[in-house]
């Protein structure tokens, strides 16, 4: 049996920071050892390198010994994740997939403008190519295809947060929708360990949004005007999963 006592299997920009802040523990960490997670995923999507990347977590968590291991990383290979870390309860945090598309875009923007090129090239290589910070380089944003983009992070969004789902079928997991988390605190509290300065916060702690608001103004208010009101972005899937997933806890032993 080895692994955390919790792990959070969410996407980016979903509330990972928070949930981190929240957890009143010196036994904790957050996005650690991101670059060498990223070449685990990449090895095992290009190489369908399973073994390694299992093994490679053993040894990670022997080495951590985190108690709470919050890491967006493990959203690339959550399958992975759950066979390696044989005795964890897992978390994971939905937020709304346009509000989520949003936020990565702009995240996307950020890292191009404010984040030497070749950091975490690989990250971007595993995710669909609409989402690479690349496009989102100056004024030239503003000429993309808006649609398209949204089109392919949605999917994006659609297909992470399934496959992270389906990996904690068969184990005591958490899935919370963002926008529901400060109404499941007490839920939290006891799934993460029923602290009492847990138990005694009023509320979550505030998004980490500051990345939020780094895109380009001009192609922001574009994007927005081309997308928000898209006929196909209200009739997209992964609206459609989010609108009837509910918030829930669920206990395999």
């Amino acid at each position: 049996m080895i692994g955390p006592k919790i792990c959070y299997l969410g996407l980016p920009k979903s509330g990972s920071t928070s949930l981190y802040n929240f957890i009143p523990s010196t036994s904790k960490g957050h996005e650690i050892d991101i670059n060498a997670l990223i070449n685990v995923a990449y090895r095992q999507e290009y190489n369908g390198d399973t073994s390694s990347a299992i093994s490679y977590l053993k040894l990670r968590y022997m080495y951590y010994r985190l108690e709470y291991d919050i890491c967006t990383m493990f959203s690339l290979f959550p399958k992975s994740v759950v066979d390696a870390y044989t005795n964890t309860h897992f978390v994971s945090i939905v937020r709304e997939p346009v509000e989520w598309s949003f936020s990565f875009i702009n995240y996307a923007a950020y890292v191009s403008e404010n984040v030497k090129p070749k950091s975490h090239t690989l990250y971007w290589d595993l995710l669909p190519k609409m989402l690479n910070p690349s496009n989102y380089a100056g004024e030239s944003s503003i000429s993309l295809d808006w649609e398209k983009i949204f089109e392919s992070t949605l999917d994006y969004w659609l297909t992470a947060t399934l496959a992270s789902v389906s990996a904690m079928a068969t184990k005591t997991s958490f899935i919370v929708k963002l926008s529901d988390i400060n109404d499941n605190l007490d839920n939290l509290n006891e799934f993460l360990g029923g602290n009492n300065t847990i138990m005694n916060a009023p509320k979550f702690p505030r998004l980490n949004m500051s990345s939020d608001r780094k895109m380009c103004k001009r192609a922001y208010r574009l994007s927005q005007n081309n997308c928000t009101e898209s006929d196909y972005l209200k009739r997209h899937r992964a609206l459609e999963y989010y609108h009837d997933m509910e918030s829930r806890i669920i206990y395999n032993l």
